[in-house]
């Protein structure tokens, strides 16, 4: 998850990446969440992220902790003994373990049943019946349980009946977690139930597409119009050919072998966001003395222009000056560049042609309803 830089929340209208949000928001009001929303669904989507096993059991942990040391007022509803702790402790990971064991086989049986039987429906199946995180937390409550049987000789007897405790709540749950995961997969051995989740999906794919292509175009727009309105000039090939605007001197076209490439474009730093206010300010006070000049900072890509991306035409900036320009970014090393994702859109391609082919116009039928769907989404928000 990308952590930003506290200056990010001082005043949000100074940041580049809020005005873009913004007008996306104004203008495209389909495509974007609320910020409450949206924080939620990245918090979930990291959550259930199938590599994410350590913050389930990290969580177990966690409720184990307050059960056991706080003086919470559920837990004393029920006055539980040491010595039946002990006898309860063992039939609960017996209990679960029996229970775990019948799931996955009733899980196995319902996906060899399958309506649809190919790896991205797997996948989908997977992703929206939360398979991985809710085995995880059985896992974790079975290990927990275990532990707590071990050491009923080596704590406090209260301290252990709490854990005992909480370890049958979370049995209770365990139970909630396989009702929730069976009843999502047996949508899955209906094929109108996958039909309309497949729908979802490519929806749901072209919305965060169209949001990462708008947020790049308002982004740069947004920018250039700032620059070229406080009276800065884009710095580009032309300008550096021009012999008139010598802000760095003559260019000279030089040949160089890869690894001296390597050595005067080192890797770039993922930009996060631009204090536009700052710069604004750092260019009024510059251009009382001559033409300014800028270059090209967008979001969300990799930069290397990091403290000297606006200067007096001539005039080299001071160190000074350029420690400013570097604070007004917010840069991060080794971030992944968000892409575009085109899979279940390669899926439904996939399929319209092999229907296309074995004549299953009803199927050919659905297919092309999505994508008028799709199409009118796009057209409602022209790139």
């Amino acid at each position: 998850m990308i952590m930003l830089n506290m200056r990010y929340y001082r005043n949000q209208n100074d940041w580049l990446r809020y005005r873009v949000l913004m007008r996306i928001k104004m203008n495209h009001k389909g495509l974007v969440d609320q910020s409450l929303t949206r924080f939620l669904k990245a918090f979930f989507r990291y959550l259930f992220d199938r590599r994410q096993w350590w913050l389930i059991l990290l969580s177990i942990v966690i409720i184990y902790f307050f059960g056991a040391l706080l003086n919470l007022e559920f837990l004393n509803l029920i006055n539980l003994k040491f010595a039946s702790a002990k006898i309860i402790v063992d039939q609960r990971t017996s209990n679960i373990a029996t229970i775990i064991s019948m799931t996955l086989a009733v899980v196995g049986f319902l996906m060899s049943n399958l309506a649809v039987k190919e790896s991205f429906a797997y996948k989908i199946l997977f992703k929206n019946s939360r398979l991985y995180p809710i085995i995880y937390f059985i896992l974790s409550v079975i290990g927990s349980l275990m532990i707590i049987s071990l050491l009923r000789d080596s704590i406090n007897d209260n301290i252990y009946s709490k854990l005992v405790i909480t370890g049958t709540y979370l049995v209770l749950l365990v139970l909630f977690l396989i009702g929730y995961l069976f009843r999502s997969i047996i949508h899955f051995t209906n094929s109108k139930k996958i039909q309309d989740l497949l729908h979802s999906e490519l929806i749901i794919e072209a919305k965060e597409n169209l949001r990462n292509a708008l947020f790049k175009k308002y982004a740069l727009n947004l920018y250039d119009s700032l620059m070229l309105e406080n009276g800065a000039k884009e710095y580009n090939w032309s300008v550096a050919f021009d012999k008139s605007a010598v802000s760095i001197g003559k260019p000279q076209i030089i040949k160089l072998s890869d690894t001296q490439l390597d050595k005067i474009f080192p890797q770039g730093k993922f930009l996060l966001d631009v204090n536009i206010s700052k710069i604004i300010n750092f260019i009024s006070c510059k251009k009382k003395n001559g033409n300014i000049y800028y270059k090209r900072l967008q979001l969300g890509e990799e930069t290397l222009e990091t403290d000297n991306y606006i200067w007096l035409e001539s005039i080299e900036n001071s160190e000074k000056e350029k420690k400013k320009l570097k604070k007004y970014l917010i840069l991060k090393k080794n971030t992944k560049i968000k892409e575009s994702k085109y899979e279940v859109r390669n899926y439904f391609d996939e399929k319209l042609e092999q229907y296309s082919e074995e004549g299953r116009h009803q199927g050919i039928d659905l297919i092309l309803k999505s994508y008028l769907e799709l199409y009118e989404l796009e057209m409602k928000n022209q790139i």
